[in-house]
């Protein structure tokens, strides 16, 4: 056999031990292509496709959704239902603050709704499947390693109860502040609100990668939330 074609052969294999899964599989077309020039034998060549396949095999890291630019990676089912407020405060499921109706989550801020807590579910949904979440326009679906998702199974379903049990939507006023001219104003519903995140089993998968797929198991987490309310004692009013 051609030394030369040979050293060239094994240059293109230790290039190929130190590339990412793209240029390995440019290197191992090239090593097909050897075969049928006659370039390197049979066994030679398959001896060298099975070391690449080994050898860059790279162990990066798993996909995940996040609803929040990457400061929650939902790689397992908590992280997937915990939702995050706007002082930056995140819940997960079970976490002692928040977890009953007698002691519920406030709200950071006076005025804010449910639309300023951050979750899976975007806010102009009130369910979703993870499919609709990887890709535009939410693009909630990220791999560190830059892979491509190929597929996402799964949904994730959200409802919000006041304290009757009357349904509330996401950006609806939870709390009327008194005023001068209406001190004890009628309030839309009764504090404290239940937020319920429920998911059915899914799976993010990439195209390429090690690991290249993340599962979710099937879960609910309950939340209970009540509305800043800070200032509806603070009116001041010039009697006349």
């Amino acid at each position: 056999m051609d030394n030369c074609k040979l050293q060239t052969a094994n240059c293109k294999l230790q290039t190929a031990n130190c590339t990412s899964n793209t240029l390995r599989r440019t290197v191992n077309t090239l090593l097909a292509g050897a075969i049928l020039a006659g370039a390197l034998p049979a066994h030679v060549a398959i001896a060298a496709l099975k070391s690449s396949v080994t050898t860059n095999t790279i162990q990066g890291t798993a996909p995940y959704l996040t609803f929040d630019n990457g400061l929650t990676k939902a790689r397992d089912v908590s992280q997937l239902l915990s939702i995050r407020l706007s002082n930056n405060s995140v819940y997960f499921s079970g976490s002692v603050v928040g977890s009953s109706a007698s002691n519920p989550i406030e709200l950071p801020a006076v005025g804010q709704t449910m639309a300023n807590v951050s979750m899976i579910v975007p806010t102009d949904r009130m369910s979703v499947n993870l499919s609709d979440l990887i890709g535009s326009p939410y693009n909630y679906g990220k791999d560190d390693n830059g892979d491509t998702f190929s597929s996402a199974s799964g949904s994730v379903n959200l409802t919000i109860t006041d304290a009757t049990g009357q349904s509330v939507a996401r950006n609806t006023t939870l709390y009327v502040l008194p005023t001068c001219s209406n001190p004890n104003p009628a309030q839309p519903y009764t504090s404290p609100f239940k937020v319920i995140l429920s998911s059915t089993a899914g799976t993010l998968i990439t195209q390429y990668g090690n690991p290249n797929s993340t599962n979710y198991a099937a879960a609910t987490a309950t939340y209970y939330i009540k509305p800043n309310a800070s200032q509806s004692l603070r009116v001041t009013c010039n009697l006349i």
